[in-house]
């Protein structure tokens, strides 16, 4: 055994989109969880722990800026990779 597989939470409401990545990460040896809503994502974040998060920021019921904010607020040291197409400068 080479020792316990990186756990990745992918917040993302594209169903595709989210499987995609899924299929390809565990491809790759991770452990790969999905909410397709804000809100699933901070019940997913308070239960489990992360290596890493894949953030969509618009999001359903809770966009993923307050999931971030939610996040941080557990585990500041933890990566993040935010995906979105929102191209306003507040937002980037």
């Amino acid at each position: 055994m080479f020792g316990k597989k990186k756990k990745i939470l992918i917040l993302e409401d594209e169903v595709a989109l989210a499987k995609a990545l899924s299929i390809k990460l565990e491809n790759e040896g991770f452990d790969v969880t999905i909410a397709d809503d804000g809100e699933a994502a901070i019940a997913k974040i308070d239960g489990f722990v992360f290596d890493l998060a894949i953030l969509d920021l618009v999001t359903p019921r809770i966009d993923g800026f307050a999931v971030l904010k939610h996040l941080r607020s557990k585990n500041e040291e933890m990566p993040v990779f935010v995906v979105s197409n929102l191209s306003q400068k507040e937002d980037m």
